[in-house]
C-alpha cells in the first residue's frame, strides 16, 4: 500500500497554507514531487514569496531515494533519544512505527518553522468512501484551551460552508452542533469538502483527539468520513478535485 503525506508551506504573514508537493512511500522507495499547478499550490506560493527547498531545486523533477530524504528525516525524533519511546506513546504509535507513521502525527513541524506534513483525504473505490484526518486551523481565534477542555472524544461536529469567505471561496469551519464555531478545515482541503457540501452530502466530523495544553496547532485533531452513495457525477468531480494530492 502506497503512504502518502502532503507537504505544505504556512505564508508567515497571511498565515495561509500552500499545498507544495508530496511525499509518498511505497515499502521500497521515497517520491517527493512538487505540485505545480492550481490554487493553493506551488505557483501560488512561489507568487506570494515562497522560496523553492534547496534540496529539491528542481520543480519539474520526481525526486526518488530508498531512505526518507534528509530534508524530510531531520523532522522526526533520533532513536538514540532516551525518551525516544516515550514521545512514540504520547503519539499512540508503537515502538516500531514507522518514519511515515511519525511524520503523519507530528506533522514534521519544527519550531519556527513553515513546513507540516499532512494526511491526504481518500477516496475508497471498493466502499465509495472518503476518509480522512486533520487538525483544525484557526482555533485560537474562536475558542480557548478551557471551552476546548468541555468537548469529548468521539463527538460529532458539522462543517458549514462559509460564503462570506473573502480569501477562499470554498472556506469551510468547523462547528459543534450547536453552533459554536470552532476553527476551518485546512485550505489544501477546502475544495473537497466545499463540492460534497454543495451536493447536500454532510461529511461526517468526529472528535479523535484533544489537546488543550498543547500549542493551537494541535488543540483538535477530527476525523472526517463521507459516502458518495454511487453518483458517478460527483465520483467523477471528487476524482479530478483529489487527483493532485490523493491517493485514488
Amino acid at each position: 500500500m502506497i503512504q502518502q503525506l502532503l507537504v505544505v508551506w504556512q505564508h508567515k504573514i497571511n498565515r495561509l497554507y500552500y499545498h507544495i508537493g508530496q511525499l509518498t512511500y511505497n515499502g521500497e522507495f521515497y517520491t517527493f514531487s512538487y505540485t505545480n499547478e492550481g490554487k493553493g499550490k506551488l505557483q501560488d506560493a512561489l507568487a506570494n514569496g515562497y522560496m523553492i527547498h534547496p534540496a529539491f531545486l528542481n520543480t519539474n523533477r520526481t525526486y526518488q531515494s530508498e531512505t526518507l530524504f534528509a530534508a524530510f528525516d531531520r523532522r522526526i525524533p533520533s532513536p538514540e533519544r532516551a525518551d525516544y519511546v516515550a514521545i512514540l506513546q504520547d503519539l499512540g504509535l508503537p515502538p516500531n512505527a514507522s518514519k511515515m507513521a511519525i511524520l503523519s502525527e507530528t506533522r514534521g513541524k519544527l519550531a519556527n518553522d513553515t513546513y507540516s506534513f499532512e494526511h491526504p483525504i481518500i477516496y475508497n473505490e471498493a466502499t465509495n468512501q472518503i476518509t480522512g484526518h486533520f487538525f483544525v486551523n484557526g482555533m485560537r481565534y474562536y475558542t480557548t484551551p478551557d471551552e476546548l477542555a468541555k468537548l469529548s472524544p468521539l463527538t460529532n461536529l458539522l462543517a458549514m460552508h462559509d460564503d462570506q469567505n473573502q480569501v477562499d471561496d470554498n472556506a469551510v469551519y468547523v462547528c459543534t452542533t450547536t453552533g459554536k464555531k470552532l476553527g476551518y478545515v485546512p485550505r489544501f482541503y477546502t475544495e473537497a469538502i466545499a463540492s460534497l457540501l454543495q451536493r447536500n452530502l454532510q461529511p461526517l466530523f468526529t472528535i479523535a483527539n484533544i489537546n488543550p495544553k498543547s500549542h493551537a496547532h494541535w488543540w483538535l485533531k477530527v476525523t472526517i468520513t463521507c459516502t458518495l452513495e454511487h453518483d458517478q457525477e460527483l465520483i467523477t468531480q471528487w476524482k479530478d478535485i483529489m487527483s493532485n494530492y490523493s491517493v485514488i
